[in-house]
This record gives structure tokens, sequence and C-alpha cells, in this order.
């Protein structure tokens, strides 16, 4: 976007697309033939660590507070459990005190944090990356972590090897549901 600091989800995937950082995007979009994008994020998976990296997230903002950001997040957690991760990462800056908010109730807690990329300084702010005064903090980027479990409650999406199966299995868990229809 232009001086604002706001960059639309559409122009962060085409510069992302176009950098190739290795990250997976998963996108949620209005119905065919409108097929407007409602909400995205960028997941990126450390296999060493067993981590996966939710850093960019959007929502189109007359899609919030309808479920997209929650389905989105728990497909991107759901993707990274098949990928064997055991917790999942969000990045978040330090003025965006209702995504920190949202993300604590799904579960994150704040688990460090860093000086906001020089490479992404387009995303914040102008008040934020520019400060009026010396007091004033540079922009800071906020990770929550939090552990994954399968619908079993195991961590990290994998069973016990070798267990026994109980006599009587709880019933199958319900069919996933499609994204909620969303609209613009």
């Amino acid at each position: 976007g232009e001086g604002g600091g706001e960059v639309s989800a559409a122009e962060e995937i085409e510069t992302d697309l176009r950098g190739g950082s290795g990250g997976k995007w998963l996108v949620v979009e209005t119905e065919y033939p409108d097929e407007l994008l409602v909400a995205c994020c960028r997941i990126t998976i450390d296999a060493v660590e067993g981590v996966s990296v939710v850093d960019v997230m959007a929502v189109e903002p007359r899609a919030q507070g309808k479920g997209a950001g929650s389905y989105l997040l728990k497909k991107a957690e759901n993707m990274a459990m098949g990928m064997g991760c055991a917790k999942s990462e969000i990045c978040v800056g330090h003025w965006q005190s209702g995504a920190i908010s949202w993300c604590e109730s799904r579960g994150y807690s704040q688990c460090g944090g860093e000086l906001w990329p020089s490479s992404r300084m387009s995303e914040v702010p102008g008040p934020v990356a520019a400060p009026s005064n010396a007091a004033s903090r540079p922009p800071m980027m906020i990770r929550m972590r939090k552990a994954l479990s399968d619908s079993r409650g195991a961590k990290g999406g994998a069973g016990a090897a070798g267990a026994a199966a109980p006599s009587a299995s709880p019933p199958p868990p319900p069919a996933p549901r499609g994204p909620p229809a969303f609209l613009l």
C-alpha cells in the first residue's frame, strides 16, 4: 500500500511468490465466480526444531470476527502436525494488541521477540515505524507459541507406537467442515 504501512494480502502473496521464501500460503476465498480473497497466512516449517511458524496472517476487515482467521489458523496447525511439528509459532507486531489477545485466546503465549525485520518495514504503520521521539521503542516482532496436539490429546500428532487398542473405541471425530461462508 502507499504510505500508510498497510500491505494488502494479495500484494504480500505476490511479493513472496516472486521472492520464493519457501513458505506455504493458505488462502480462504469467496465462492466462484468472484473468488475474492478473504484471509491468508504463510506457514514455514522448521523441521530441525519441529516448529511451524505463521509469520504473515491477514483477514479482510469485512470478514473479521466471522471465523475466517480461526479457520485458517486451525488449518495451518493441522498442516504443521501432519508434517511432524509439535509446536506452532505466530509472529505479531508489538503494536497489534488485538492480534496478541486473539492469539492468546487460541492458546498461544508470548515466548520472545526481536526487532521487526527491516525487509518488512512496509508492513509497519507510519507512526510506529518512525517514532516521533527518542523514548519510543523501535518496531518489535512478538513471538507467540503453543504446543500442538491431535484430536485425541496426543502432543505433536503422533500416537504411541505399539499401544493396545481400547476395547470400546470412542466415536470418530466429526468430519471436517469446509470454511464458513464469507460474504464481502
